[in-house]
């Protein structure tokens, strides 16, 4: 369901599915055999990914796309911009996510790597150490790590990050 205007919802034919993921205009697919499909805006190859193989995990961001593969290196499509979507460096990749200007990746040790646009301190996440789980909105990242503590970064101004300080509803 949502707004539609770019196609982004034409998910009907899909089957073999095991997860998806949405960017502002386009829809990934992760099907069992571990190929990708994807649905909505192509502008700038974002959804370029018919030639994907051997995929376990899919990552949509606003322009851009990205997979973990199974040796635990990442493909990308889409707009790049300031390297959004240049990971080809990293290795042994466990996670993803992705915000509208960036792309961040989780590797085996718990170690941040970060790609995109840093214009509200994003790309202090690389900083993080002994991370167990991360996640992305549009312009600010949320790590969990092994002890439980909860780690944040990049826009705070809806209180995006005010979990690190205990308060889960700031005032307005």
């Amino acid at each position: 369901t949502g707004d539609n205007e770019n196609g982004e919802c034409n998910v009907d034919g899909w089957f073999d599915v095991m997860a998806v993921s949405a960017g502002d205009t386009h829809t990934l697919g992760l099907k069992e055999d571990g190929t990708v499909c994807a649905v909505g805006k192509n502008e700038d190859g974002r959804i370029d990914v018919r030639k994907w193989e051997d995929v376990k995990e899919i990552c949509a961001g606003a322009w851009h796309s990205a997979a973990i593969r199974g040796d635990g290196t990442v493909l990308t499509s889409g707009y790049g911009g300031p390297d959004w979507t240049d990971a080809a460096d990293w290795q042994n990749i466990t996670m993803l996510a992705a915000g509208n200007m960036f792309t961040v990746g989780l590797d085996a040790n718990g170690n941040v790597h970060f790609g995109g646009v840093n214009d509200v301190g994003q790309q202090a996440a690389k900083q993080w150490t002994d991370i167990a789980y991360i996640a992305a909105g549009p312009q600010h990242l949320i790590g969990v790590k092994e002890d439980g503590t909860v780690v944040t970064a990049g826009a705070n101004d809806c209180g995006q990050r005010a979990v690190t300080k205990g308060d889960l509803f700031p005032e307005e």
